[in-house]
């Protein structure tokens, strides 16, 4: 039964008011309990942003708030604005004491210094972190994580990767950027987990400004469309064997498909004007995390597993249970472990 709350928001379930986190001070908590709470908020919000609500059907129904959908985001909103003011507050307190500046501290450098045309204000600060983390952070581990699922399945890729990175980096040595443009394999098997795996499956919406013929459909003016990358880079039309797992299909003389959006059926990172500004660095984060795991470690599924793929409905396609893996290290160097 559906329950009102204190501030006169409805609950329709037992973590809808407080999602199962303490609304106390953050200034005196450890760094990973703030990272734990921050991340909880995030899936929070996600999962309000995702929930089906009456008013995606009646908008006119938006005044009443039925579903609580307004009230639960401003709830887990004003949450998240107190941790980021917390994280700034204590960012502020410490300075750089210690000698190495974070992210957080150049920006406040660069709000301090007043030498901008455009004042950086602590709400630009905070828009700024939240992009780091949502945009950045959450999507590139999530990635990852269907990555190492791949690797799970396909242990002839992991085969193929690791004697690709015992060729151009050695076992004496540890991946370093410069290795990331002759490991073609390894950048093979990143695009094809972004095909499979398309870490926002759901493009952000378009409206049209005039009626228009798509695929012998009329769209109407005004109309919200969402283009499925999920669905468009598994088209049989488009790609043989849509639903195996080939990295091969990315290699040189197998047909040259880039992410760059350029192509309409492979483009992971979006298209046109609206493609993400991120592109490039999350190309290259993935591809040289994903590097360095297979090359300094064997994988394996823990004794008495099976693997279990089962995905969950969200912004983010993420996987419904987190992927648990056992490393054994594979380099001849044990000290190259420490410097990692």
């Amino acid at each position: 039964m559906p329950q009102a709350t204190e501030d006169g928001c409805t609950s329709h379930d037992s973590r809808a008011g407080d999602y199962g986190i303490a609304v106390g001070s953050v200034a005196e908590e450890e760094k990973r309990k703030v990272g734990d709470e921050f991340q909880l908020v995030v899936e929070y919000l996600t999962g309000v942003f995702y929930k089906p609500d009456v008013l995606d059907f009646f908008p006119v129904l938006a005044l009443f708030d039925l579903g609580g959908v307004f009230c639960q985001t401003k709830k887990g909103g004003v949450r998240l604005e107190q941790i980021l003011d917390s994280l700034i507050n204590q960012s502020q307190k410490r300075g750089n004491t210690e000698g190495t500046r974070d992210f957080l501290q150049i920006l406040l450098e660069i709000q301090n210094s007043g030498d901008t045309r455009t004042p950086l204000t602590r709400s630009h600060i905070k828009s700024l972190l939240m992009e780091l983390v949502l945009a950045g952070n959450d999507t590139t581990w999530t990635t990852m994580e269907w990555a190492m699922i791949e690797v799970m399945k396909h242990p002839e890729v992991m085969k193929n990767a690791q004697e690709e990175l015992d060729k151009v980096v050695g076992r004496n040595h540890s991946v370093e950027e410069v290795h990331l443009p002759k490991l073609h394999y390894v950048n093979a098997f990143v695009k094809e987990v972004l095909r499979l795996h398309p870490v926002v499956p759901l493009m952000l919406p378009r409206t049209p400004r005039q009626s228009t013929p798509v695929g012998g459909y009329m769209v109407p003016k005004g109309s919200r469309v969402l283009v499925n990358k999920w669905a468009i880079q598994r088209n049989p039309a488009a790609w043989e064997s849509p639903e195996e797992f080939r990295p091969e299909r990315f290699l040189m003389g197998n047909g040259k498909r880039e992410i760059t959006g350029n192509d309409f059926h492979y483009f992971p990172f979006g298209s046109g004007r609206r493609i993400c500004p991120g592109m490039a660095l999350a190309e290259r984060m993935l591809i040289y995390v994903m590097a360095t795991l297979l090359h300094s470690f064997h994988w394996k599924l823990p004794e008495g597993t099976e693997l279990d793929v089962s995905e969950k409905l969200g912004i983010v396609l993420k996987k419904a249970k987190p992927l648990k893996v056992v490393p054994s290290p594979r380099l001849s160097d044990l000290g190259l472990y420490s410097r990692n």
